[in-house]
């Protein structure tokens, strides 16, 4: 009896010492976050320690947490955006990359060389431009740049740089921007690009470069104002666009784009680079795909493709309210984290600028994407692509920017 009660003790610490085991490695795997949301900010990388012109495949820039007004500190709240369904907007989301300020960087955007182009006329400049050509130009430099040169060009004095005062008609397509002046919003993203081509190693000095779904040029005169040994080209599916563009811009290439791949404009391998500025922000991911495909088709090995889409950060972008409900925001949040993609027919069966994707709307819409996503579906697919660069919410603290190299 003796033997059967040791025998039955021995039992029992044996269940409890492996129910106090599971415990421990529950309560452990349950109150660890997934993902920490450190608020700490680590050090502005400096131009030494940026991976440019180098073997190194990806980098990240230093990054700024999105600020929280809750009246609690953001550092030991739950990551919201990791439970589908949660209140909106997130409590600690997505960090935001921030503008890069590095000098080297700085003196490669356009604003800096249309401006050092304009030094010769210093009547026209008249802001003590030598003081910028000598000295370190500085974020502040830059914005001062920006606010002179579009100031000369609503004053019709950029002729000269094939910058002439466009008059812009109600039915070619604009983007929003709010009540900043036109040319001042072009320039930023002018530099933008330039931002994530820099960051790739990459100045386009040289080669042919597209804007894919440029509209009229906005963006493409500007660089190529910039950088004249270059060859720009810009492409639309929207044929007022394209006319007025051809007939308004005399140092791009317009080029009408099909709806659907493949573009007859180009051949194989024909480009250096394409950047894309919000359009695959608009695809359904088979028309994602198929595009991105196109893409590497017109690249030459080792050209540069760079697009911004929506991704976690853009459902914290206020301005989306208008665009996407709420409700569907909260389908876009549990998407992202259950499949990487999310689709919505935005403009439906009619078409965005009346311009239908003649499949009611199930191609052209409202999209947003993951990292996750694009690694599984294309980096990770036959090695054809390679990230160089990540900056989420880096377009107006809404849409992620990514770079890639067709290898």
């Amino acid at each position: 009896m003796s033997m059967s009660f040791g025998a039955n003790l021995l039992r029992t610490f044996r269940v409890l010492g492996i129910g106090i085991f599971v415990l421990i490695t529950f309560k452990f795997m349950f109150s660890k976050q997934i993902l920490d949301c450190d608020t700490a900010r680590p050090p502005m990388l400096t131009t030494s320690s940026l991976p440019l012109k180098t073997q190194e495949p990806f980098h990240f820039e230093g990054f700024t947490p999105v600020s929280v007004s809750l009246g609690a500190n953001p550092a030991v709240l739950d990551r919201a955006m990791k439970a589908p369904g949660c209140q909106l907007p997130l409590l600690c989301a997505w960090s935001v990359a921030t503008q890069v300020r590095d000098e080297e960087f700085l003196k490669t955007t356009a604003t800096y060389h249309l401006f050092l182009r304009k030094q010769g006329d210093q009547k026209a400049l008249d802001t003590g431009g030598s003081n910028f050509q000598h000295g370190p130009v500085g974020e502040q430099g830059l914005e001062v740049m920006r606010d002179r040169l579009n100031d000369l060009y609503e004053e019709k004095k950029l002729a000269d740089l094939s910058l002439p005062l466009l008059s812009i008609p109600s039915n070619i397509h604009v983007i929003p921007m709010g009540a900043e002046p036109y040319f001042r919003r072009t320039l930023r993203d002018a530099d933008m690009v330039l931002e994530g081509l820099w960051l790739a190693g990459v100045i386009p000095h040289h080669g042919s470069w597209l804007d894919f779904g440029g509209s009229h040029g906005r963006v493409t005169r500007v660089l190529a104002s910039a950088f004249p040994q270059a060859e720009w080209h810009c492409s639309d599916p929207i044929l007022d666009s394209i006319d007025w563009g051809k007939s308004n811009i005399q140092n791009v290439h317009f080029h009408q784009s099909e709806q659907d791949p493949p573009m007859s404009g180009f051949s194989s391998g024909q480009l250096d680079g394409v950047y894309a500025i919000s359009i695959w922000s608009h695809y359904s991911e088979e028309s994602a795909l198929a595009w991105f495909h196109e893409m590497h088709r017109i690249l030459k090995p080792g050209g540069i493709l760079w697009f911004s889409t929506h991704g976690f950060q853009s459902i914290n972008y206020g301005s989306l309210d208008g665009a996407v409900q709420k409700s569907h925001r909260e389908e876009m949040l549990a998407a992202l984290y259950l499949t990487g993609f999310f689709y919505f027919p935005m403009f439906g069966a009619k078409g965005d600028w009346h311009l239908s994707d003649g499949a009611q709307g199930t191609k052209w819409g409202f999209a947003a994407m993951t990292t996750e996503w694009l690694a599984a579906r294309l980096l990770n697919v036959d090695r054809r692509w390679t990230l160089l660069y990540f900056g989420p919410g880096r377009n107006e603290k809404n849409q992620d920017v990514y770079v890639l190299r067709r290898t």
